[in-house]
């Protein structure tokens, strides 16, 4: 038969065991990002978008912990700055009109 002071015991113990673990997993934990966050806006600086998304970086810097910088990437009606922060398509699954249908209907 176990007394109330041994049920106590098993209790402090376990829960040691348990906060144990959670200070451990918190330790592994690297800090996420590691790099400075790039904001990219595909307009050209000084537009309303550009400043938006300053004021949006400052507001993140702090939140996150991590600077956010902003990065004006212009051109082709922002294609450049799409295709750099989209992955690349590997090629066999374009087809050469730029479709990935064949047309054909069933």
């Amino acid at each position: 038969m176990e007394t109330r002071s041994g049920k106590c015991f098993g209790g402090m113990i376990g829960a040691a065991f348990i906060l144990s673990c959670g200070s451990w997993a918190v330790q592994a934990q690297e800090k996420y990002p590691e790099r400075p966050i790039r904001l990219l806006v595909p307009f050209s600086a000084g537009a309303s978008t550009d400043l938006m998304a300053r004021k949006l970086s400052a507001k993140l810097t702090p939140l996150l912990g991590q600077p956010v910088v902003v990065e004006n990437r212009t051109g082709a009606a922002g294609t450049i700055a799409a295709n750099e922060v989209a992955p690349d398509v590997p090629s066999e699954t374009r087809s050469p009109g730029g479709s990935q249908s064949s047309g054909k209907s069933a």
